[in-house]
């Protein structure tokens, strides 16, 4: 527990003020109601409260995928909506989709040397 307690008084007068008023008995600052944190267990409550919930971040990132997923797969059918039609000047881009990956190309290549 505490053993003993430092006051700095910013102003004078109210070091005089406090010296004439007379305290009798022991001021407990920490009781069962309203309990003080100290020693390890202050550093543990702290350590807690550096990072969030692990519930609450794995719920925020879900919802953050999810509305993620749902905004690609959005510009994904609008893009295939739009692939053929022509723009204001009347040119329709043409782009070669690969159907391969650039992995499974490579080890075919590899493969092949082999």
């Amino acid at each position: 527990g505490f053993r003993c307690g430092y006051v700095v008084f910013e102003n004078t007068q109210h070091l005089s003020s406090a010296a004439k008023d007379k305290y009798s008995g022991t001021v407990v600052l920490s009781t069962d109601a309203h309990p003080i944190a100290t020693g390890i267990s202050k550093w543990c409550q702290d350590y807690r409260q550096r990072w969030p919930d692990p519930a609450l971040l794995h719920r925020s990132a879900a919802s953050y995928i999810a509305t993620y997923e749902t905004r690609v797969a959005q510009e994904k059918a609008l893009a295939a909506e739009n692939a053929d039609k022509p723009d204001d000047e009347g040119w329709v881009t043409v782009t070669r989709g690969s159907k391969r990956s650039v992995a499974a190309t490579t080890l075919a290549k590899e493969t092949r040397l082999t």
